[in-house]
């Protein structure tokens, strides 16, 4: 085992079952040094600002949100003088060479620390079950949001990349929505066919923005209002929404399946359709680190 296990000193859990889910809960308690090491990891800000929080979108499947400070993480996970360093090294030279910018001065620095992507599914009317495998990814949809303590200044390192993506036949347009200026990568062009866009990017909020539709970066900048899934408080939140991948599995044409995947998937979703959500949080704590898994189940029906 790594010498990361020596700071901890001792893991307790316990697991609660009820007739609406389940939860647990684990706590590990660190040694001074493991301390030490997780104040610098969690020290950030426990405000995601509005713009990272918007991407989580209320129509997710996964979703996942993260405060944890950036250079501690990299001296966590990549100690110098280690294997791992010198892969990051490598990384950091190819950023070197492609955005003239140096990953752990320039680019880490930039970082609050923030970061929240979350996925779905799109309409899966009219996918035939070839395309959904062919290329899954076109019916899936994401959003992802890193928080920056300087906007302007990550939409200048983003910009680039502009040279290299013209010489890939890739081209940038910019759109307004809202009064915020939105960054549309477009394809090459196929025949009197306008194409759409591969991704949009923006700064808004303390964050720089990403999404793979332009439904989305309208939406986002609606949704300012959302909630942080930390609860203002750093670490790491997961959560899987089942009632939302139910709802959106259902506009799915099962009928075109040969009849003994219609059989396993129907089977499949009729569980999906008893689970609420899955959540995983982890935190620190005055003693280390706690972390609460929760599972919640759909309310069962009067005369089921």
């Amino acid at each position: 085992m790594r010498d990361e296990l020596s700071a901890v000193k001792s893991v307790g859990w316990v697991l609660e079952l009820g007739i609406d889910g389940a939860v647990a809960r684990a706590q590990a308690r660190l040694t001074p040094e493991g301390q030490a090491l997780s104040q610098k990891i969690f020290a950030v800000d426990p405000d995601p600002g509005e713009g990272v929080k918007a991407v989580m979108l209320p129509q997710a499947v996964v979703s996942v949100q993260a405060a944890l400070h950036p250079a501690a993480i990299l001296d966590a996970l990549a100690p110098a003088d280690t294997p791992s360093r010198a892969q990051f090294d490598q990384v950091s030279a190819k950023v070197k060479a492609d955005l003239g910018a140096d990953l752990e001065k320039e680019v880490l620095p930039l970082l609050t620390g923030h970061a929240a992507v979350a996925m779905g599914l799109g309409d899966l009317t009219g996918i035939s079950f070839q395309q959904l495998v062919g290329n899954p990814r076109a019916v899936m949809w994401t959003s992802a949001a890193v928080g920056v303590k300087d906007p302007a200044a990550a939409v200048e390192l983003e910009q680039r990349l502009d040279e290299g993506l013209k010489v890939r036949g890739l081209s940038i347009v910019s759109r307004d929505v809202a009064g915020k200026a939105v960054r549309s990568l477009m394809p090459p062009a196929q025949g009197d066919k306008a194409p759409a866009p591969l991704a949009e990017t923006m700064a808004f909020g303390k964050a720089w923005m990403f999404a793979n539709e332009p439904a989305l970066t309208d939406q986002i900048l609606k949704n300012t209002a959302a909630p942080s899934a930390l609860g203002g408080r750093p670490g790491v939140a997961v959560e899987v929404n089942f009632l939302q991948l139910a709802k959106q599995a259902e506009s799915f044409r099962f009928g075109d399946l040969p009849i003994i995947y219609r059989s396993v998937l129907a089977r499949i979703l009729d569980v999906v359709r008893l689970l609420n959500t899955a959540r995983v949080r982890i935190h620190p704590n005055a003693d280390g680190i706690e972390l609460k898994a929760e599972l919640t189940m759909m309310p069962v029906k009067s005369g089921s």
